[in-house]
């Protein structure tokens, strides 16, 4: 084995080069799920005006629309490439954008929802302002966290994650997750999403736990990977020959400890709130 290689964060690490892989193995491998169940949760009415705030591949967005036809949905995101997907899917009102800084009026949505967005802002509770800024009176806004993981999901994530610590070091792809997802364990903790939400000046905050079932080979679990935050930041520092040795290495491990196809349980925290 070669010496480790120091992990270098970039300012940014976008998700305009992994927007095809994300849809296949991350939306359609189980964040649909959460996405509709966001959606059914927030109990939208026949006729509203939805912000899908991180819309990505515009999959919650899509659904609240086959559900609301008569509905006006719009999706934001600052990934190009992911609102190109969403607009092949169907989506056709999107904006190429962020939060804070959302291009609408104040009072404008009946309705703002937000899949697995919190955790990566570097300022949370400025970015739920932003979204609160934009809700009518009344208006609801429905957010999702990852929840703490079970062991059966951890399995795989840590076969994966030995392997990426054998190549950069631990504390290096910590600093790397960190930096691209700063609240992700902050929020696996219900009560600190109900505080961000009432901090936002929102009330009435009703948080549900949701546990997954998702059948996946360990193929696609391996490209679901390298499209992650971990995978994005070794792929952007290794050289082609070292990141070539990573994923001899990771597929080896995989074969030797998992079988080819096994179940993943992810959990998740939804939550929704009334301005």
């Amino acid at each position: 084995m070669r010496g480790r290689t120091a992990l270098t964060v970039p300012n940014w690490v976008s998700y305009d080069e992994v927007a095809d892989p994300y849809e296949r193995y991350h939306v359609r491998k189980g964040y649909a799920l959460l996405a509709r169940d966001l959606v059914l949760a927030m109990e939208l009415p026949h006729v509203a005006t939805v912000l899908d705030v991180g819309t990505g591949t515009g999959e919650a967005a899509l659904i609240a629309l086959a559900l609301s036809a008569r509905s006006v949905i719009v999706g934001i995101d600052p990934s190009r490439p992911m609102l190109h997907l969403a607009a092949k899917k169907g989506l056709r009102l999107l904006v190429a954008g962020e939060t804070p800084g959302l291009p609408f009026p104040a009072g404008r949505f009946d309705a703002v929802m937000a899949t697995l967005v919190l955790s990566h802002f570097k300022n949370y509770q400025e970015a739920l302002v932003d979204m609160v800024r934009v809700l009518k009176t009344r208006g609801r806004l429905g957010v999702t966290a990852w929840a703490a993981r079970s062991s059966r999901h951890a399995r795989a994530a840590d076969v994966w994650r030995r392997a990426a610590e054998s190549f950069v070091g631990g504390e290096a792809l910590r600093s790397a997750s960190d930096y691209i997802a700063p609240w992700e364990n902050w929020f696996t903790e219900p009560e600190h999403i109900a505080s961000a939400l009432m901090g936002a000046g929102l009330k009435e905050v009703r948080i549900e736990r949701r546990d997954y079932r998702v059948s996946i080979t360990a193929a696609e679990y391996l490209s679901r990977m390298e499209s992650s935050g971990w995978g994005r930041c070794m792929r952007g520092t290794l050289d082609q020959s070292r990141w070539a040795d990573f994923q001899r290495n990771v597929a080896d491990r995989f074969t030797s400890s998992l079988p080819r196809r096994f179940t993943i349980t992810p959990s998740a925290h939804l939550a929704i709130a009334i301005k």
